[in-house]
């Protein structure tokens, strides 16, 4: 059912194939590898919301305690680290001490700060800013 150019329904459309310059194995390692340490972290957070020490996941700050590779990615996307976890605040740590098998050590705890009403992430920039009381400085730059 498709035709040159526009298929007659979206649902009955291909989707494009992959074009084999856009492929790149590093930046997919990167990611899975980042996508390995939001899992943990899911996991340490899930276990922080059974013992009561969070509510949700935006209530808390994180620490990451690893191996000095894993540090040098992380460090890299230091800033993203907090969106990718869901969480409002992310610390790294480079840990020597830590093995290979045992790549990193995690630690939730509640975030510093207040919460935003707008994004809802605790920080401590919120009440900074007289006009504005309630918003972080992100938030803040958002709306101006």
């Amino acid at each position: 059912a498709r035709t040159e150019g526009n298929a007659f329904s979206v649902h009955l459309a291909f989707f494009p194939e992959d074009n084999p310059k856009w492929i790149d194995p590093q930046l997919a390692e990167r990611w899975e590898r980042l996508l390995r340490v939001r899992e943990a972290v899911q996991g340490s957070l899930e276990l922080s919301r059974n013992n009561k020490t969070i509510g949700s996941s935006l209530e808390a700050g994180v620490s990451v305690h690893c191996v000095p590779g894993l540090y040098a990615l992380l460090k890299a996307y230091e800033k993203e680290l907090p969106s990718l976890f869901i969480v409002s605040q992310v610390k790294l740590k480079e840990d020597p001490d830590l093995s290979s098998d045992k790549e990193l050590l995690l630690e939730i705890s509640l975030a510093d700060g207040k919460k935003c009403e707008r994004c809802w992430n605790y920080r401590e920039a919120v009440g900074q800013d007289a006009t504005h009381p309630t918003l972080c400085d992100r938030c803040l730059e958002a709306i101006r």
